[in-house]
């Protein structure tokens, strides 16, 4: 699923066009960057490229032209666009989406709710996902609409497909949407271990007492079958949020420390920077075998936790690993 509601995926590395004539004549040589940079320019020349470059060949080329129709609020284009609701490629069938949810007329406000309905042919869960987040988003529903969408956003915790699944919990701590803590806690006991990522920092982002508790029994390895890393992240928002006493922040470094020596890549870095972020001078002890290990990744994350760390032996180990002196302290 593409990164963020509806962003556009065209670099901007490059050759740029700096005017609406440059980005006309880039539409034969380079339609995709054409088309996201014709959306800057709302003249009826560049909408009307826009309109026939939806039917390119190429899916990022009508992606682009989805988009910049969709910025330009071009209200001739939504017939063209509530066809690209039946695109064959995903990518132009969600930003069809994005753009008939921006422009907003009477007939792109039916295709969307049909696409929420499951009445289009191409009605996956993550387009309809990606409908509820853009619509809600804008803001575009009544109060009765909103209630209904949100509700669907909760029952896409439970889709067959993982990455709608991480998406859905995103979005839910995106909302702050308190009618989904339940669900959300739920998931936390999920083998998946970035939809409990996502769920754990969901429930941070809407607050509240029961949310903060879920992520406290986690943190403090009340839930068993937890994996370290999510009850690392965790003790982490906790930290970062102020709910941690400091009995409990003891408790949660000294369960993070023997998490420098992890199998789990992600799960090192995820102690090592925290521990540093704690300033732990306990944790110099392991991070000065992480900084012997023969991986460079690894010594280079020890490294800048015992330099962030700061003490006296954290910093001649740092020395000692560098084969040079340190001087004695003024």
């Amino acid at each position: 699923m593409p990164t963020g509601t509806c962003a556009s995926g065209v670099s901007k590395n490059g050759a740029e066009p700096r005017s609406l004539e440059d980005a006309l004549a880039m539409v034969a040589g380079s339609p995709a960057l054409a088309a996201a940079h014709l959306g800057l320019y709302d003249d009826p020349r560049s909408r009307q490229a826009l309109r026939l470059l939806l039917s390119h060949p190429e899916p990022d080329v009508r992606r682009e032209a989805a988009q910049s129709l969709g910025r330009l609020s071009d209200e001739a284009a939504v017939p063209l666009l509530i066809q690209g609701i039946d695109d064959p490629e995903y990518e132009p069938r969600w930003s069809a989406c994005c753009a008939l949810a921006e422009i907003w007329t009477p007939p792109a406000r039916s295709a969307l709710l049909e696409v929420l309905e499951r009445k289009r042919r191409r009605t996956d869960s993550r387009l309809r996902l990606t409908v509820c987040r853009a619509l809600l988003g804008l803001e575009r529903l009544n109060a009765e609409e909103q209630v209904a969408v949100r509700a669907q956003v909760r029952s896409f915790l439970l889709d067959d497909d993982a990455t709608v699944r991480r998406e859905a919990a995103r979005a839910l701590g995106h909302l702050r949407d308190a009618e989904a803590v339940p669900a959300l806690i739920g998931v936390l006991r999920h083998p998946d271990l970035e939809l409990a990522s996502h769920a754990c920092d969901a429930l941070m982002q809407i607050g509240g007492d029961e949310s903060a508790a879920a992520v406290r029994d986690l943190a403090l390895g009340k839930c068993p079958q937890a994996l370290a890393a999510l009850r690392l992240s965790a003790s982490i928002l906790l930290a970062k949020a102020g709910l941690l006493s400091n009995d409990e922040t003891a408790y949660a470094l000294a369960h993070a420390r023997p998490l420098v020596a992890s199998a789990d890549w992600h799960t090192r870095v995820l102690a090592v920077a925290w521990l540093a972020r704690m300033h732990d001078a306990q944790a110099v002890p392991f991070l000065l075998e992480l900084l012997a290990s023969p991986s460079r990744a690894d010594q280079g994350i020890a490294a800048r936790a015992l330099r962030r760390i700061g003490t006296p032996e954290a910093l001649d180990a740092l020395a000692k690993h560098r084969g040079v002196s340190r001087p004695p302290p003024t």
